[in-house]
């Protein structure tokens, strides 16, 4: 390689000359496709066979230095293994799962910010069990108006051993992951209560110091013994503050957490993903359950073979196979709570816009992942009710529709918040009866907006409608 060829190097996208440090030159003159490239660059340059595709590092190279203590290779595997485990179990969080990670080595605090149904909770379980915590020291406090501090902290409670002395109790903030669940619906008072805990790692209880997270000693598999202390994290979730019975956080506390992460809305074929790993989980459960271990040999109940029934039965409608056209439909009302998803839920370009109509002259709150397996377990088990009837089907899929109209509106009843005043800008259809609930009526054409473009499809849905609201 000659001199010229060494003095070469990347600029960017752009191969240039690399121009020696004393030698550099501020000035610039424009690329018509990159905007700007360093002056002096010869004319063969410019040709545009020389411009090339830009490639993006993600990385640059910096001077190594060896520290202290090393970055082990076996932790690094460890720490990216509790990352896939977590990613396998819940779907389209990955780059949340990255920031918890990482506020988990950092020694800092999270903030997990959604509405209700995003899996926030189960973000944070997932977690504590993928990193192999034991139980009982992971905690979790569901935050509600009347929670006290001292029910956080601990207090002063009578000694077990029937004295007259008190001996202190300690709360459920001892443990090493927990979880503050809903932490912006208690009274600014109870949420103080977190600040000392989270930035001393100790809480004062009537002039007493206790340690939250003692040191102690990890033997490893080689032998090798090390004190240490462990970690001490809190993972707090909070619904939005316009909601209702929410509090701010007091600016000091919300300091105290490293990250504020907002949990995104998963993409309508997420969504799919997520309630088939629901279903399969929920076999898992009853499976799990049926084979404990832990079960004595005389605990048997009466009516075993009724249980057997229910028992069947639950396993058989989560395994059987569904029907794609209710699972594209139950998945198109709850993405549509994401403006951006609206428009690639495959329908009509005028039925989607109808449907973006009404979401925004009716709906204040969407629908969450929660309602769509709701929906999704909920019409499985009403078309169980309808297998081997008059006609003898035994096919589940086939009463998948009618069920789904059936369950619909109780699913998403309470799920489904409407702005205010909607009444008087809802006009029923005509030849509704008197008797309807207006707000089943509103309901039943969100669902209908949201529904498949297959028209035997949607007139099996008219038809049950016609039946009567559930």
């Amino acid at each position: 390689m000659g001199p010229k060829a060494e003095r070469l190097r990347t600029c960017g996208s752009l191969s240039c000359p690399t121009i020696p440090s004393d030698e550099r030159n501020p000035l610039q003159i424009r690329n018509p496709r990159f905007n700007i490239f360093p002056l002096g660059l010869p004319n063969s340059w410019l040709r545009p066979d020389r411009i090339e595709t830009p490639t993006v590092n993600t990385y640059r190279k910096v001077p190594h230095v060896m520290s202290e203590h090393a970055i082990l290779a076996e932790d690094v595997q460890f720490i990216r293994s509790v990352e896939k485990t977590i990613n396998s179990k819940l779907l389209g969080l990955q780059p949340v799962v990255r920031m918890l990670l990482a506020g988990l080595l950092s020694g800092g605090h999270v903030l997990l910010e959604g509405n209700p149904g995003l899996g926030k909770t189960a973000l944070v379980k997932a977690m504590a069990k993928a990193v192999g915590i034991e139980r009982n020291k992971v905690g979790r406090i569901q935050f509600t108006p009347d929670l006290m501090p001292s029910d956080i902290t601990g207090t002063l409670m009578p000694a077990a051993d029937g004295s007259d002395r008190l001996e202190f109790q300690k709360g459920p903030i001892f443990r090493w992951l927990l979880l503050a669940d809903e932490i912006n619906r208690a009274t600014p008072k109870t949420q103080s209560a977190m600040l000392e805990a989270m930035s001393e790692k100790q809480v004062t209880v009537l002039g007493t110091e206790h340690d939250l997270v003692p040191p102690l000693t990890v033997t490893d598999g080689r032998g090798s013994r090390t004190r240490l202390r462990p970690p001490f994290m809190v993972m707090a979730t909070q619904n939005p503050i316009d909601q209702e019975g929410t509090y701010n956080l007091p600016e000091a506390q919300s300091d105290r957490f490293l990250f504020k992460i907002l949990m995104p809305f998963p993409e309508p074929d997420i969504l799919e993903q997520i309630v088939a790993l629901q279903l399969d989980q929920g076999v898992g459960d009853l499976l799990v359950d049926a084979r404990g271990s832990g079960t004595a040999p005389n605990d048997t109940g009466d009516g075993s073979d009724n249980l057997l029934h229910i028992y069947r039965l639950s396993l058989g409608l989560r395994t059987s196979p569904g029907d794609p056209l209710v699972s594209t439909h139950i998945r198109n009302m709850v993405a549509a709570g994401s403006e951006s998803a609206v428009g690639r839920l495959g329908l009509p370009k005028r039925q989607a816009e109808a449907l973006e109509a009404f979401l925004h002259d009716y709906i204040r709150y969407p629908l969450g992942p929660r309602a769509a397996f709701a929906m999704e377990l909920g019409a499985r088990s009403l078309a169980a009710l309808r297998l081997y009837g008059e006609n003898g089907a035994d096919n589940l899929a086939e009463f998948l529709t009618p069920s789904l109209a059936e369950v619909a509106v109780p699913a998403i009843r309470h799920r489904l918040k409407l702005k205010f005043g909607w009444q008087s800008r809802f006009t029923p259809p005509t030849g509704t009866s008197p008797n309807a609930r207006l707000e089943d009526l509103l309901l039943q054409e969100f669902i209908m907006l949201c529904a498949p473009p297959d028209s035997t499809y949607q007139e099996i849905l008219r038809a049950s409608f016609a039946t009567g609201p559930g």
